[in-house]
């Protein structure tokens, strides 16, 4: 910016001089967590339109995600690759914490679902920018999948004079 000063008749010359804002972390990180579904047994891959954040103040490296509560019926594990295959998912430890940075690279976040009958579970993560945090927490619908084998529990066999009667009944495993 550059000034110059007047008394009507005669100016000074220019004098340029220079702002300097000093940048604050003044404002909280955005954190977007959506509820999603997940086969019973299956994996979840939490793309960016289930888990994404922005900060107006911080670059995405310094957003740092925590799993404050992690799933009852579930596991949140780290792909570090763009191919998840079982062998990695079975190899595969849970993960505590990670960076918007890890994700915009391409580190996968995975829920994976425990196999058990559950029909929803909960996500808890907090996002913080080392100054300001939020919290958000994901509902996480579970689709059921009829892979119990079916048992006799009873068998039943009367005879009378004019009729056999037989009652089997059934239930899964």
């Amino acid at each position: 910016m550059a000034i110059s000063v007047s008394d009507g008749l005669h100016s000074s010359a220019p004098v340029t001089f220079y702002i300097i804002i000093n940048p604050t972390n003044d404002e909280p990180p955005s954190l977007l967590l959506a509820n999603f579904t997940v086969k019973e047994g299956g994996v979840r891959d939490l793309t960016p339109s289930i888990l994404d954040a922005s900060d107006l103040d911080n670059p995405p490296a310094l957003l740092t995600f925590r799993v404050e509560r992690p799933p009852a019926h579930g596991i949140l594990v780290h792909a570090p690759y763009r191919e998840v295959g079982a062998e990695l998912l079975q190899r595969s430890h849970g993960v505590s914490s990670f960076t918007l940075q890890e994700l915009r690279q391409g580190m996968k976040i995975l829920y994976q679902h425990d196999d058990t009958e559950s029909l929803e579970d909960t996500v808890l993560l907090q996002l913080t920018d080392g100054v300001h945090s939020v919290q958000g927490m994901a509902w996480v619908t579970v689709l059921p999948v009829n892979d119990n084998k079916p048992c006799l529990i009873r068998y039943m066999h009367t005879h009378t004079h004019t009729h056999t009667h037989t009652e089997l009944q059934f239930k899964a495993a």
